[in-house]
């Protein structure tokens, strides 16, 4: 049963061989193609190679190119550095007028920065693998774009200081980020969100829903609008104080980081979203054995299979660069081997 049956399978019957399980490749992929994280950032062909193989050897449900949290601030003039061994990292900001919002650019998806890599690798996906497994692409929300293009600090103090400007600013990059996805939603594919600067780690509630929130929205709407569902959300870190803020969205799923306990989260938001996490990353894929890596996607998956909306088990962040290969093997041998299905319990 490859990815699309076993996914149809489950919208019609509520079972399957498995339940569906995606862990979050990324970077980690470069490894197995035995390219450095420098070439891939700079080649959609290698994007997409690195997922295609990572599918090949795991065979996971779900495969995905997407500038994530810099394309479109890099898009928009954020300096990358883009190291051979690690994720890039910002080497200067944009500095943006408030009161002249209008000179920041808005990208154009297919001519900017290194977002038409992102779209080449996404086309790669569909061309090669897209008659057996599901093909994403993932943007940053808004609040995470405009903090990415001024600075997290910076944009953080102005969220006090000058609420008015920060969401001039929000405003004006919505837009870009709108751009990509309208150029993914072209291809036929369905967008995902991250958002990590939302999360709740950094602030508050009242913070969230009103400066998050609505951006937030303009998106979501946008997706539906156009593909008839709304997109996946992850946001890093907690997200607990800020579910019944979540739950005002029209997203398909959301995404949570390990922090959050995943069966507390079925039971607020399970009849609201498909639930998709959330295994540690880094505690058990990174740096566990076989058996505790068994032992947390057995509990997992024990806490939320049988959420109303449905449930992907995943990772709760990327499967870090430097994880062993062999315990994501780990990993999907312990998805298949715990998984279940049954009718669903009330609740």
């Amino acid at each position: 049963m490859n990815p699309l049956e076993r996914e149809k399978m489950i919208e019609k019957t509520g079972s399957a061989d498995r339940v569906l399980t995606c862990p979050f490749i990324d970077m980690f992929g470069a490894q197995l193609i035995h390219k450095n994280i420098r070439e891939v950032n700079l080649s959609g062909r290698l994007m997409a190679d690195l997922e295609i193989e990572a599918y090949k050897k795991y065979g996971h449900d779900g495969v995905s190119v997407g500038p994530g949290l810099y394309g479109v601030p890099e898009a928009l003039g954020v300096v990358l550095d883009l190291p051979e061994t690690s994720y890039p990292y910002v080497k200067k900001y944009v500095e943006v007028d408030y009161d002249n919002i209008e000179a920041l650019p808005v990208c154009d998806s297919k001519t900017d920065g290194r977002l038409p890599l992102f779209l080449e690798g996404v086309k790669i996906l569909i061309d090669e693998v897209s008659d057996e497994v599901s093909v994403g692409s993932s943007v940053a929300g808004p609040f995470s774009t405009a903090a990415t293009v001024i600075g997290t600090e910076k944009f953080l103090k102005d969220l006090r200081k000058n609420p008015e400007g920060v969401h001039r600013l929000l405003k004006r990059v919505t837009k870009s980020v709108l751009n990509y996805m309208d150029a993914v939603m072209d291809l036929g594919v369905v967008p995902s969100m991250p958002d990590p600067v939302a999360s709740g780690t950094l602030i508050s509630t009242k913070t969230f829903r009103e400066f998050a929130l609505p951006y937030l929205e303009i998106c979501v709407e946008h997706i539906r609008m156009r593909m008839g569902r709304g997109p996946a959300l992850h946001i890093c870190g907690t997200t607990k104080k800020h579910w019944m803020e979540i739950k005002k969205l029209n997203l398909s799923a959301l995404s949570l980081d390990n922090i959050d306990d995943i069966g507390e989260a079925c039971e607020i938001l399970g009849d609201k979203f498909c639930i998709i996490g959330n295994v540690d990353p880094v505690n058990i894929v990174l740096n566990g054995t076989r058996e505790s890596i068994h032992r947390e996607v057995k509990e997992c998956i024990e806490k939320a299979y049988n959420n109303p909306k449905g449930f992907v088990l995943a990772t709760g962040c990327d499967v870090p660069i430097n994880a062993s290969p062999k315990n994501v093997e780990y990993f999907m041998e312990a998805a298949r081997l715990y998984s279940r299905f049954k009718e669903k319990e009330k609740k």
